[in-house]
């Protein structure tokens, strides 16, 4: 039988290799709240495999969606802060819901450590090719002359922001139609269910190529290298922009080694063509921010987003 103090000593030491192992040294999860299939699933899936090879852990893909990403989201905020939970928060996760919603089950400074900024994007207008509008001031005028308001499909907390934007800058009134995500907004728009459509440009692309949609408008300050036939919203009403950004983020807590190395990973994987050929074949923009950068962007776009939630009249439910 072994002594109490070799024990001990035996104790000591298997948690002394324990605390020098370096990270990581298990697989590490990356929770999408959002639906699979969605733009966000583009963004980092086809970083997978390079951040496996340059991390030597396998990356775990889990979609949390629900509640406008609230779901997903929680779960990483209430997670153990040893890098081996990230959630790839969305700029309608992390700053529209706090201006949509009065009970946010996390607080998007308090509760998170800024990681890596991935994607960029904006939202588009759509409708199917037969509807009769083709443009933006085709589409005011048809909502002002239409009998009863238009039904305008969101599956995301910005896309409704955006309708608000639009409804705000045009003077029309629309009657926003909520979805879980986009895909299934994108079905019952192709089966007529809703006559028009509020998408991030990703989305929209192959179905803008196939013909099967129509882009109306898009938030960006500048047309879509994607689409460039999509006019801006802004080039008919001045200001009304909106760009969402996708980007990494951790409980806070979370070792800043373990940060940097998380970012020094993206930032390899980002760089890498074959991922940037998959990026411009799904029409997403890529947009590295360091930890400091994405802390800084989510701190100034809080206050300015629910600035322009106010002033379109979007009170929180």
């Amino acid at each position: 039988m072994k002594s109490p103090g070799l024990l001990f000593s035996m104790l000591v030491l298997a948690a002394s290799a324990a605390i020098a192992q370096p990270w990581p040294t298990k697989p590490i999860t990356i929770v999408i709240p959002q639906q699979a299939g969605s733009n966000s699933d583009g963004v980092i899936r086809p970083m997978g495999p390079l951040l496996q090879e340059i991390l030597g852990q396998p990356i775990v893909f889990e979609n949390r969606p629900g509640a406008n990403g609230m779901i997903g989201a929680e779960y990483v905020a209430r997670a153990k802060p040893d890098g081996y939970t990230l959630l790839l928060g969305a700029s309608s996760v992390l700053v529209a819901n706090a201006g949509l919603y009065k009970k946010v089950p996390y607080d998007p400074i308090k509760d998170f450590q800024p990681v890596a900024g991935v994607g960029r994007t904006s939202m588009m207008l759509v409708a199917r090719s037969d509807f009769p509008a083709k443009t933006i001031d085709e589409l005011v005028h048809y909502v002002k002359s239409a009998a009863k308001p238009v039904n305008v499909a969101y599956g995301s907390s910005t896309a409704q922001i955006a309708i608000a934007l639009f409804s705000s800058s045009a003077g029309v009134r629309v009657n926003p139609i909520p979805y879980k995500g986009t895909p299934q907004l994108l079905t019952d728009l192709f089966g007529g269910v809703v006559q028009v459509g509020v998408v991030d440009v990703a989305s929209a692309g192959a179905h803008l190529k196939s013909g099967r949609l129509v882009g109306l408008a898009i938030t960006d300050a500048q047309r879509a290298a994607s689409a460039p036939e999509v006019a801006t919203l802004a080039e008919r009403y001045p200001n009304a922009t909106l760009i969402s950004w996708t980007g990494l983020v951790a409980p806070k807590g979370t070792p800043p080694d373990v940060v940097d190395k998380i970012y020094q990973a993206v930032k390899v994987a980002s760089a890498d063509p074959e991922v940037n050929k998959r990026y411009a074949t799904a029409n997403i923009t890529p947009s590295l921010l360091s930890p400091q950068e994405l802390a800084k962007t989510l701190r100034d776009d809080l206050p300015r987003w629910e600035a322009l939630m106010r002033a379109a009249g979007i009170e929180r439910e």
